[in-house]
């Protein structure tokens, strides 16, 4: 019973939430990670895509001076990476990134790197970490519509440490 009732409760908030729709990402958000196993120092390249997945053109347009942010973090989920760049995205008065136009089928890709180390610079112990991707709150433009799109998280990426 008591489970029926928040079932209840949740479909009426969503109903009655005026965003419920800005909840679904519109476009496919994937993330890749070279090598998925690396020693300290090691380079591993990070290569977020975005694929335009509609029958027709769509156009994101971002508010913030970045598109997406990499993300590792250890086994503990502490975050590894970014070291500081995440700071460049926040400035106030940076230009915003410009707006990323998509044909249907169309996937832009940018690649981020992560150099083996720990937030201080140090090498990092042997162990399970896992690689993300956020691809920031930005407005979807298709068809006509200006729809507000919440910052998304790709697909999750194990990469080990030796």
């Amino acid at each position: 019973m008591l489970r029926r009732s928040r079932l209840a409760l949740a479909t009426l908030l969503l109903t009655a939430c005026p965003t419920a729709g800005m909840h679904r990402l519109d476009v496919g958000f994937t993330l890749a990670a070279e090598p998925v196993a690396a020693t300290p120092g090691d380079t591993v390249l990070l290569t977020a895509a975005v694929t335009n997945t509609a029958d027709e053109p769509v156009t994101l347009e971002f508010g913030g001076a970045c598109r997406l942010v990499f993300y590792v973090v250890d086994a503990e989920g502490r975050a590894v990476h970014p070291r500081g760049e995440r700071s460049r995205c926040a400035v106030v008065g940076a230009p915003a990134a410009p707006p990323l136009r998509l044909q249907p089928g169309e996937t832009w890709r940018e690649t981020g790197t992560w150099i083996v180390r720990d937030a201080a610079g140090r090498p990092l112990p042997e162990g399970d970490y896992t690689a993300y991707v956020i691809l920031e709150e930005h407005y979807l433009v298709r068809g006509g519509r200006r729809d507000l799109k919440l910052a998304h998280r790709s697909n999750e990426v194990p990469l080990r440490v030796r």
